[in-house]
């Protein structure tokens, strides 16, 4: 898989497994998008996990509930 293919499959598709997503007619969870329910994982710009997934463990933020969380000290 791809590294996008694998973040998808961790987000929009686990909320479709768990009958939480679009398809089962909730267009809140799994998706990015104006009203949607979302706690967002953000990266540094140099070191996306698009370019290697193995990224993932070096986030920089974390937004949970609305509120904004740094993750390095």
């Amino acid at each position: 898989m791809r590294p996008y293919e694998v973040l998808r499959t961790a987000t929009r598709n686990a909320a479709e497994a768990l009958g939480l997503g679009s398809g089962a007619g909730l267009k809140q969870l799994g998706v990015i998008a104006p009203g949607a329910l979302a706690d967002l994982v953000i990266w540094p710009p140099t070191a996306s996990p698009l370019d290697d997934i193995r990224n993932t463990v070096h986030l920089s933020h974390v937004l949970v509930n609305g509120r904004l969380y740094n993750v390095r000290p």
